[in-house]
C-alpha cells in the first residue's frame, strides 16, 4: 500500500553551460517524487521536463504532479501501476518519475536492482560513451575521454557554420586513435540539403552514428539518406512526434523523461526492431540511474548516454562510477540509492522541502 506519495522542487546547476542547436542551458529544474510504502519503503523517482527534449512544459508537469501524486496515494503496488496513464502520455517527465518510483518500490520489496527485476540476469555493467560538447570544447574533452578510456564519443554539431565544425572535425579525428569512433548529434541544426551534402563525405569507419541531421526531413527523405551512409542515422527528440512503429532509419535514442518511463523504453526496443540507445538530458542522480537500470535491462553493446553525472556541479548523489567506458551499477536493490540520511546536494540548491 502506498501510503504517502509527495514531491519537492529542484534546481540543479551545471558545472558549464550545456550547447547545443536548441540553445544553452545552465541548470536543470524539476521534481523529486517520493513515494513511501506500509513497510516503510521509499521510493524515489526523478520529474525533469525539457520541452527541447521531447518532454512537457515545465508549468504542465507542475499541473500534472498534484493529480498523479493523488492517484497513487493509498492505492496497492499494482493498482497504483494501473492508475498510470498509457505511454505516450501528454506529461511522460510526469509519468516517468511515477513509473520509476513504483518500480524502485517493487525492486526493493523483492530485493532485487531494478535492472534484475526488468530482465532477470542482466549485468549491472553498461558500456557509455563520453559527452565532448560543441566544438570549441572538443580538443580539451576529447583528450579528458581518451586519458579514462572511453572509446565512443558524442560531439554537438550544428551549433556553427559547417564548414567550421568539418575543419574541428578533421583536427580531431587527426588526433584520436583509431579505436575511438565518433557520434555526431545534429540536434536539427541543418537543413536536409546540408546534412545531403555532408554525411555521405564522413568516414565510415570513424563515425558511429548522426544523430537528428535535419529539420526538415520527411521520412522517406531521411530513409533514403540512411541507404546512402554506412553508420546509423538516429532519431532522438523528434520520435515524440511521429509514429514510432515504422522508424525510417537505424537507430533510436530513448530518454525516459521523454518516454514516459523505462518500461515504454523496453517495449518500443523490443517491438520495432531498431538499434536502441538510452540517455539522459543531464537528469538528477535519480533520473540518471533509472535511465541507467533500464540501459542494463536491454543489454545491448551499444555506448549508452549516461555518463551526464558530472556534468551537474549539484546533485543528490555522487556519480555512479566509470572505468575504461563502462558505468557500474550498484548491488544495493532498487535504483540503489540510500536516502536514509539527507540527499549530497546543499539545501540552497533546492526549493522546497528535501527529500
Amino acid at each position: 500500500m502506498i501510503l504517502n506519495a509527495s514531491w519537492h522542487a529542484y534546481t540543479l546547476t551545471l558545472r558549464q553551460p550545456w550547447t547545443s542547436a536548441r540553445g544553452i542551458t545552465s541548470e536543470r529544474n524539476g521534481w523529486l517524487l517520493r513515494l513511501r510504502d506500509d513497510r516503510g519503503r521509499l521510493g524515489l523517482g526523478d520529474c525533469a521536463p525539457l520541452p527541447g527534449a521531447g518532454t512537457e512544459t515545465y508549468d504542465a508537469a507542475n499541473r500534472a504532479l498534484d493529480d498523479a501524486a493523488a492517484r497513487i496515494r493509498g492505492k496497492p503496488l499494482i493498482a497504483a501501476f494501473e492508475s498510470l496513464p498509457d505511454a505516450p502520455s501528454p506529461t511522460p517527465a510526469v509519468r516517468c518519475a511515477c513509473e520509476t518510483a513504483l518500480l524502485d518500490l517493487q525492486a526493493r520489496a523483492r530485493d532485487l536492482p531494478l535492472h534484475s527485476l526488468l530482465t532477470p540476469g542482466s549485468s549491472p555493467q553498461v558500456r557509455v560513451n563520453a559527452m565532448i560538447g560543441a566544438y570549441r570544447d572538443w580538443p580539451v574533452l576529447a583528450r579528458r575521454a581518451i586519458d579514462s578510456g572511453f572509446t565512443v564519443m558524442k560531439l554537438k554539431v550544428g551549433t556553427a557554420a559547417p564548414a567550421t565544425e568539418l575543419a574541428a572535425l578533421r583536427s580531431l579525428l587527426a588526433e584520436l586513435p583509431a579505436n575511438v569512433r565518433l557520434r555526431l548529434d545534429v540536434n536539427r541544426g541543418w537543413s536536409l540539403a546540408t546534412a545531403r551534402e555532408i554525411l555521405p563525405g564522413l568516414d565510415g569507419t570513424r563515425i558511429e552514428a548522426v544523430e537528428e541531421p535535419a529539420c526538415d526531413a520527411s521520412n522517406d527523405q531521411l530513409r533514403a539518406l540512411q541507404a546512402t551512409v554506412p553508420f546509423a542515422i538516429a532519431l532522438d527528440e523528434s520520435l515524440h512526434t511521429d509514429s514510432m512503429e515504422s522508424l525510417p532509419v537505424r537507430r533510436q535514442v530513448l530518454k525516459p523523461m521523454a518516454a514516459g518511463g523505462l518500461l515504454p523504453i523496453l517495449a518500443l526496443a523490443a517491438g520495432n526492431g531498431r538499434e536502441t540507445v538510452v540517455t539522459t538530458s543531464v537528469d538528477s542522480a535519480i533520473g540518471v540511474r533509472a535511465a541507467c537500470h533500464v540501459a542494463a535491462a536491454l543489454g545491448n553493446d551499444l555506448a549508452h548516454g549516461l555518463a551526464t553525472g558530472d556534468w551537474l556541479q549539484t546533485d543528490f548523489a555522487p556519480p555512479l562510477p566509470i572505468s575504461r567506458g563502462l558505468l557500474h551499477l550498484p548491488a544495493a536493490a532498487g535504483l540503489g540509492l540510500d536516502f536514509g540520511r539527507a540527499p549530497h546536494v546543499s539545501v540552497t540548491a533546492i526549493g522546497g522541502e528535501a527529500p
